[in-house]
C-alpha cells in the first residue's frame, strides 16, 4: 500500500516492518488549478523502484527482478505511439528545414495526457497520466498511489509468470504499430524510441 505527499515522499506500508518513506524527485506541473507531480519512469531510478518493491521478496534484488520484466518498456512505446500519432495528425509547416518544421509542430503538442496502460497477467488495464516528451526524452508518469500499485501489480505479475522473453524491439510491436519513414536519411531506433539522422559523408 502507498500514499503519496505533496513533498515527493512515497510511503511505503510493509506488513511486517512498518511504514518506510521513501523520497524520489518529481517535476511538478500546475494543470487545470491543481498541481500534480510526475516522476521519471525508468529502471535505473533506484528511488522509485526501491519503493516500489518495498516489502516484497525482491526488495534486496531489485535489479535482477526487473531484468524479468518490460512493463515500463511497455509504457513508454505507448507514449511515443500516442507522440507520433498526435505530431503526424497536426497539419504540415511548410518550412525550408524539415526539422525547424517538426520543431514548430511538437510546440503545439499538449503537455501530459493519458494513456491505457495494458492489462499484465490478469492485472487490469488503467489510465495513466503522462508528460508528453518526445521519443528518446525522460518518460515521466504522473506519481499517485493507483499507479504505484499498478506497476508492482504487474511487476510481480510477470516475475510470477516466469518473466519475459526478449525480442528485437521492432518485432515485438504489431506491424500497424511500427514507425513508418519518408524521410530519407532518417532512421528511427525501436530499442531507444528515438529518430535517427545520419550524417552525409562529405570528404570526397
Amino acid at each position: 500500500m502507498f500514499s503519496i505527499n505533496m513533498s515527493a515522499s512515497i510511503v511505503t506500508s510493509d506488513q511486517h516492518k512498518g511504514a518506510k518513506t521513501k523520497h524520489v524527485p518529481v517535476t511538478m506541473f500546475s494543470g487545470d488549478g491543481q498541481a500534480q507531480m510526475f516522476v521519471e519512469l525508468k529502471k535505473t531510478n533506484k528511488q522509485l523502484m526501491s519503493a516500489v518493491f518495498a516489502g516484497t521478496s525482491h526488495a534486496q534484488n531489485v535489479g535482477e527482478a526487473l531484468t524479468r520484466t518490460d512493463i515500463v518498456e511497455q509504457l513508454r512505446a505507448i507514449k511515443d505511439e500516442k507522440f507520433i500519432s498526435e505530431l503526424n495528425a497536426l497539419p504540415t509547416m511548410k518550412r525550408r528545414s524539415i526539422y525547424r518544421g517538426k520543431a514548430v509542430q511538437v510546440l503545439q503538442i499538449k503537455e501530459t495526457c493519458c494513456i491505457d496502460a495494458p492489462s499484465v497477467h490478469g492485472v487490469p488495464s488503467k489510465s495513466i497520466n503522462v508528460m508528453m516528451t518526445k521519443p528518446g526524452k525522460a518518460f515521466k508518469v504522473e506519481l499517485t498511489s493507483a499507479t504505484m500499485e499498478y506497476l508492482r501489480s504487474c511487476f510481480l505479475a510477470q516475475i510470477e509468470a516466469g518473466g519475459v522473453k526478449r525480442t528485437h524491439a521492432r518485432l515485438s510491436r504489431d506491424e500497424k504499430d511500427r514507425v513508418t519513414i519518408d524521410e530519407p536519411g532518417i532512421t528511427f531506433s525501436y530499442s531507444r524510441s528515438q529518430y535517427r539522422a545520419q550524417k552525409k559523408n562529405t570528404m570526397q
